[in-house]
């Protein structure tokens, strides 16, 4: 399966759309530190999920109001919101 990475600043915001992905509409996803090439400015967190998932963990983001550097696929890291 395809995974993708949201990136946001801090472990916390992570952990609050990992918590409202799993509770709410049971899907798995895990918090990593964002590679080197994501975390230009310290310290950076991702939220890795399938792809297949993407819309509903950014309607969470957005609706929670999370500042998030944007979605890059796993693989590449290419960006892709």
């Amino acid at each position: 399966m395809n995974k993708v990475l949201i990136v946001f600043l801090s472990a916390t915001s992570a952990g609050k759309v990992k918590s409202m992905l799993e509770r709410k509409y049971a899907i798995p996803s895990k918090v990593i530190q964002a590679p080197t090439e994501l975390a230009d400015l310290g310290c950076s967190y991702c939220l890795e999920i399938n792809e297949k998932h993407l819309n509903i963990a950014w309607k969470i983001v957005k609706s929670m109001t999370i500042s998030s550097k944007g979605v890059f696929k796993k693989d590449n890291l290419q960006k892709i919101l």
